[in-house]
């Protein structure tokens, strides 16, 4: 059985003694696991505990069972020791790169895939087969972003065409999309902030929000700029688990805005709604102001926090929660991304409340510890080009 007395040097893992004439044997069946790495010790410990439902932060939360699975996922999900050791598993191959979008659906079977072409492939991730693929239905090629519904029962796709389509998965049938909402420019990416709603964001400055129980769509927000004439949106984000009010949104300049869609007021067009958090990057001159964008803005699981991406190679982690524009609640984690071809395009996602991933057109994979901003490792995501998605989805490891 398991000993329950763990010290900060070995855990240690012995059986019960028969008799003494086993006593020999015993010796040699007895493992002792040294803990040359602090993590490996932490993770063996944290099994052995959720084995017993016991937990150290017992006393601190006397509220949460011992035997609550939340407590051993939670631990576990922030271990140093998994992240360093993730590994390459599978290739699949199917669209005409370069891919744009891939995306698990609610229990974490199936992958959406999208690429250079109209088409959206489903796969069959734990044996990496294509199980399912069909047209999407954009009138031209470039599928920029295609995401499961919470309840894995349509797929979203947006394009170049400026359209946001919604398929109903139906095997056996031939899967027909249909229109939610229609951008004057190419759509990079929406997000569904509830099971039936869906907003989107485009490079024509104006965000949509599309309730697939109703025919049309309201615009939310039309966003213009003084100097050339929209704010040219790439991505959009909300927490739908804690704070599906909230959503951020960014592109082509130096802002990140958020908005609370409680506080939008459709009938007053000639009024901006107040901006919740409003979080400016630094440009040094006009021709770098011209340049900078920010891909990618992804909600904390908490909600509490914003993390961000920008073309300079710049990652930085906002608290959102007091107001705006605080240095002292920013952290900045400088990416390693180079120059090859154009300017460094940043993908970025949590890993828990603790870990962060970033991507750049290096093709690599990079790995941060949110709270003092140091590298933890760097991968190679892609020997030939970019690295174009990258997400965690903590439905699926909760």
């Amino acid at each position: 059985m398991f000993n329950e007395d763990f010290d900060e040097d070995y855990v240690e893992i012995d059986y019960d003694q028969i008799s003494s004439d086993d006593l020999q044997q015993q010796q040699q069946n007895r493992v002792q696991i040294h803990q040359d790495n602090h993590q490996i010790g932490f993770i063996m410990r944290a099994i052995v505990n959720r084995e017993y439902g016991f937990h150290n932060d017992s006393k601190n939360h006397p509220k949460m069972s011992n035997y609550n699975p939340i407590r051993f996922k939670h631990h576990l999900r922030d271990s140093l020791y998994l992240m360093k050791n993730m590994s390459h598993t599978n290739e699949m191959f199917e669209h005409i790169e370069p891919i744009y979008s891939v995306d698990f659906n609610h229990n974490g079977q199936y992958i959406c895939s999208s690429g250079n072409d109209c088409k959206v492939a489903i796969w069959n991730w734990p044996d990496s087969n294509l199980d399912y693929i069909y047209d999407s239905g954009h009138l031209t090629s470039g599928v920029r972003c295609c995401r499961w519904s919470p309840d894995g029962d349509y797929i979203t796709t947006c394009g170049d065409d400026g359209f946001v389509r919604c398929a109903i998965i139906d095997r056996p049938l031939v899967t027909q999309s249909r229109v939610t909402c229609y951008h004057d420019a190419i759509v990079n990416e929406f997000v569904h902030c509830d099971p039936c709603v869906i907003l989107s964001a485009g490079q024509d400055g104006r965000i949509f929000q599309s309730d697939l129980r109703q025919r049309s769509a309201i615009e939310l927000l039309n966003i213009p700029r003084r100097k050339d004439g929209v704010f040219r949106f790439r991505t959009i984000d909300c927490n739908r688990e804690i704070r599906p009010h909230l959503f951020a949104v960014a592109g082509y300049g130096s802002s990140v805005l958020v908005y609370d869609r409680r506080f939008i007021n459709n009938s007053d067009g000639n009024h901006l709604p107040y901006c919740t958090y409003y979080l400016s990057f630094l440009a040094f001159n006009e021709e770098d102001r011209s340049r900078f964008s920010v891909p990618c803005v992804r909600f904390s699981p908490n909600g509490d926090r914003l993390l961000c991406s920008a073309s300079t190679g710049e990652v930085v982690i906002a608290d959102i929660t007091r107001g705006s524009n605080v240095s002292s609640r920013r952290s900045v984690l400088i990416g390693q991304g180079v120059k090859l071809f154009s300017e460094p395009t940043f993908k970025c996602c949590w890993f828990g409340d603790r870990l962060a991933f970033s991507t750049s057109n290096d093709g690599f994979l990079y790995a941060w510890d949110v709270y003092d901003g140091t590298m933890i490792f760097f991968k190679i995501g892609d020997e030939i080009g970019n690295t174009n998605e990258i997400f965690f989805r903590y439905h699926f490891i909760d």
